[in-house]
């Protein structure tokens, strides 16, 4: 039991996990915890046979290549989202409602900030205080009403193939691999990690913030579903499970995700935080002027108009924790004209420079250098109003709860990409941002987990590193071991890095459900 008076039982709010077309799971040496398949009559197929004599290598098919790529379409500049890094991958459904809004919670434009086009932004919102306690433990309160019932819990824990045999290192739970899914299974892991965010769902506060009206949302399924998944990760009864009804609601928002082809993972991130965020967000949108910048009198009222403008169209638990600001400076090089913009971002995507080792702040110190507007990139001037090149450089003006850094390995040469395989030096704990920030941090941050990238662009692997605040994991799909902190001074495999500036007092290993 979690909460002493849930707003309503989340076995009641929770939608029957749709019949999912049948993708074979690897065969494993255990069997589903629910052993009756009564309880489920929606699904009309059992889950197939397990194999005793399972083997290891297949759980490692992520490493093989697609063996005919000559279906895939090839996007083109119009139909490519600016924030997909590889062309390789199939594009957005540009049909679907939920990429025609100009306010994304997550969009990659937000994030690489294309000055051709209208945004708006925001600061990030003063986070809750925290009640809880100093000590770093997990809780179980048993004079709470259970949010979900015995027959809910088995039924999820069935629909997951969850698989209580051989529990891992401190009952934490894998994932296994669907098929090239390792992508999503790093994402999920870290994510999960973020326990403020896990809490959260696992108390049941997500309920109420449940946005069912919001056209560019998925009516609640997506948040729901991963509800589930968060209960089975944490709920410290299960070896490992199978993501596949999870996969299936993202895939049928997403179809790039419903089959077994590679793809990755920043881009799975920046989906999966949008498609969260639509589902809870509380704000209304109205319509908003573009907001220019020789109306107000200084950068900060700039920033705050364009936070409280940002605010009107987006409000959740992702605005509250992932978002931050960038100031976006513009000099035309025909008339020298300064303009001045500000746009929300949640994830930062640096360049690494081209030696064989380096720091993150050295990228983050490229990233602030000034680059060249030429040719295609090219755009009227507002002043001069000649198509003129420009130059252009970002700045962070405040950073996020969650501040999270893409390094950009991957590089376009000629007809193919190349990955960048620099060590990149990052830290872990106790660490000043404030540096590369136009407005003071009052926290420093601390590192709660990274996705590893090892191989190529068309045959790679993820995995990701974890923290609890006591001990780092080494995510690898179904297995998990503990890890030395000493192994992420040496990974140079290292392609995203989450860092949290929430105060240890206000972190709690995630309420384990009774």
């Amino acid at each position: 039991m979690i909460i002493s008076k849930p707003s309503s039982s989340i076995s009641e709010q929770l939608p029957i996990t749709p019949v999912v077309p049948d993708i074979p799971l690897r065969p494993s040496s255990a069997t589903p915890i629910v052993s009756n398949t009564n309880i489920t009559p929606e699904i009309s197929k059992h889950p197939k046979p397990l194999d005793t004599n399972e083997n290891k290598n297949d759980l490692n098919r992520e490493n093989i290549p697609p063996k005919d790529t000559s279906k895939f379409p090839i996007p083109n500049r119009e139909t490519l989202p600016i924030y997909r890094p590889f062309n390789r991958t199939v594009p957005i459904n540009n049909t679907n409602d939920q990429y025609k809004k100009k306010f994304d919670a997550v969009t990659g434009r937000k994030i690489i900030l294309d000055t051709k086009n209208n945004r708006y932004v925001t600061d990030i919102p003063e986070i809750e205080t925290s009640k809880s306690s100093n000590q770093i433990t997990p809780t179980i309160n048993r004079e709470a009403k259970p949010i979900l019932t015995e027959q809910t819990r088995h039924q999820i824990a069935y629909d997951y193939r969850a698989i209580s045999d051989n529990l891992q290192i401190n009952y934490r739970t894998g994932l296994k691999n669907l098929g090239n899914s390792c992508y999503m299974n790093s994402i999920i892991q870290s994510l999960s990690f973020n326990f403020i965010l896990t809490n959260y769902f696992l108390k049941g506060d997500f309920i109420k913030d449940i946005n069912t009206k919001n056209k560019f949302g998925s009516g609640g399924l997506v948040v729901k579903e991963w509800f589930k998944l968060i209960y089975l990760l944490w709920c410290q009864q299960y070896s490992y499970l199978a993501p596949q009804p999870f996969k299936y609601i993202v895939g049928t928002l997403q179809h790039a995700y419903l089959g077994t082809q590679q793809q990755d993972a920043h881009e799975f991130l920046v989906f999966l935080l949008d498609s969260l965020h639509e589902d809870l967000n509380q704000a209304t949108r109205p319509r908003i002027e573009e907001l220019k910048s020789e109306n107000y009198k200084n950068d900060r009222q700039l920033a705050e108009a364009s936070k409280q403008a940002f605010l009107s169209h987006n409000k959740s638990i992702i605005i509250d924790l992932f978002y931050g600001l960038f100031k976006s400076t513009t000099i035309c090089l025909s008339c020298s004209y300064h303009s001045i913009r500000f746009d929300a971002f949640a994830i930062i995507s640096v360049p690494i420079p081209p030696i064989r080792q380096c720091s993150l702040d050295d990228c983050l110190d490229l990233f602030r250098e000034f680059e060249n507007l030429t040719g295609e990139e090219r755009y009227e001037c507002s002043n001069c109003k000649r198509l003129s090149a420009k130059k252009r450089r970002l700045d962070i003006w405040e950073l996020p709860k969650i501040f999270i850094v893409h390094f950009k390995r991957f590089r376009l040469q000629q007809t193919q990409y190349i990955k960048n395989e620099t060590l990149i030096r990052y830290p872990t704990s106790n660490i000043d941002f404030s540096r590369w920030s136009q407005t003071p941090s009052p926290s420093r941050y601390s590192l709660i987990s990274v996705v590893n990238h090892y191989g190529s662009m068309n045959s790679g692997h993820y995995t990701s590193y974890c923290n609890d605040g006591k001990q780092w994991y080494y995510c690898d799909d179904h297995s998990i071991r503990a890890a030395d902190i000493r192994e992420l001074a040496h990974n140079v495999h290292a392609y995203l890095l989450f860092y949290s500036s929430i105060p240890p007092q206000q972190l709690r290993l995630p309420l384990i459900p009774n």
